[in-house]
């Protein structure tokens, strides 16, 4: 699924999307540049999900945990998927959370399929957004 030339005012059309799309996969990653719109799509599809905490980019803490169902990861800072393993990375999906990643790549071999993974890209002021299942 593409979207293409979404201004900031129609990322709520992509995060109903999200949301109806995470009711089959429980981990989203979420890649792209900085700026490009990664934490603004989650901070709107947790408002979608109902999350009442306050939805801001774990990076310096790696993880924040929402309304006691939703793991929000940022692994910007990860120079390899050991450092998530030391962490205890693979402890987070149990199954009943909803896991939300920011900067997959680094761990992207320890994710568990299946996964959503949306890519977006800046377009002047717009984006570009992609979403694929990997499975």
């Amino acid at each position: 699924m593409v979207y293409k030339n979404i201004s900031l005012s129609n990322m709520p059309k992509v995060a109903e999307e999200l949301f109806e799309l995470q009711k089959s996969f429980s981990v989203i990653c979420f890649i792209g540049n900085l700026g490009a719109g990664k934490t603004t799509l989650i901070k709107l599809l947790a408002l979608k999900s109902g999350i009442q905490d306050t939805v801001q980019s774990p990076t310096f803490g790696y993880v924040n945990t929402y309304d006691n169902h939703v793991h929000h990861f940022d692994c910007y800072r990860f120079e390899s998927p050991i450092q998530a393993l030391d962490m205890g990375f693979e402890e987070y999906f149990d199954g009943h959370y909803k896991v939300w990643i920011e900067w997959p790549e680094v761990i992207r071999e320890l994710i568990p399929e299946p996964y959503l993974w949306v890519e977006i890209k800046t377009n002047g002021e717009n984006r570009d957004i992609e979403i694929l299942k990997c499975q």
